[in-house]
């Protein structure tokens, strides 16, 4: 069955998702505490934090304005990753301070465990986005 122009949109969302996670797992895996050191720098320097919220917030804005929805599972999903960016950047530019102490609670000081869920994250996304890709 050919995927819909949404599902095929979707299929790319998750594929981008995937090679994200995919390679913020193996920075972490291969530089323990690059995670970290990514959210100390982003602490001590406030112009790369609201750049980072602005990249994030625009991330999210493409993937919402261009997505038109779709009958699919991973449309939803699609959907719900584009307004999860836009309020991660708003957050970003607004408080800094909010999201990367959350960031400093969620990491705990056990990278390798959320490095290993983040390849399961990764694994996920490209099974859902091959049979679309491939279509």
């Amino acid at each position: 069955m050919p995927a819909t122009d949404a599902t095929e949109y979707a299929g790319w969302v998750l594929f981008a998702v995937g090679l994200y996670s995919l390679c913020a797992a193996i920075l972490e895996l291969r530089r323990p505490g690059a995670w970290q050191a990514m959210i100390d720098g982003l602490r001590s320097n406030l112009a790369l934090a609201y750049f980072t919220g602005l990249v994030l917030l625009w991330t999210g804005v493409a993937i919402t304005a261009t997505h038109d929805g779709g009958s699919d599972w991973r449309d939803l999903v699609t959907t719900v990753v584009g307004w999860g960016l836009m309020l991660e950047g708003a957050i970003f530019i607004a408080a800094p301070d909010l999201i990367l102490r959350l960031s400093d609670k969620m990491l705990g000081g056990n990278n390798r465990l959320w490095a290993i869920l983040t390849l399961i994250i990764a694994a996920g996304a490209f099974v859902a986005a091959y049979p679309i890709l491939l279509a």
